[in-house]
């Protein structure tokens, strides 16, 4: 079938689901941890919609490697400058 619209394929994964008691707030070495590769299909895809229910689709993923490539950038800026102050020392 022929039409207009096509699927958006995603631009990331998830690759781990980590379980913790209610109220944890960081994670521990001992948090059940399952690896999305034996997830049910549908499951996996309820997840996916989960996330983009809660903004974390592909404009979010885009905008995120866009920010951390100009932070990334920013910081080997910072770095020439300082090396280069230090070595005019």
């Amino acid at each position: 079938m022929s039409g207009g619209w096509e699927e958006e394929s995603d631009i990331f994964t998830i690759r781990e689901v980590s379980f913790q008691p209610t109220g944890d707030t960081d994670w521990k070495e001992n948090s059940y941890t399952l690896n999305t590769d034996s997830l049910d299909w549908a499951l996996y895809d309820h997840l996916m919609d989960f996330m983009a229910d809660r903004g974390i689709d592909n404009t979010f993923a885009d905008e995120l490697i866009e920010l951390s490539t100009a932070l990334e950038h920013q910081e080997y800026i910072r770095f020439l400058e300082n090396l280069n102050n230090f070595v005019k020392c």
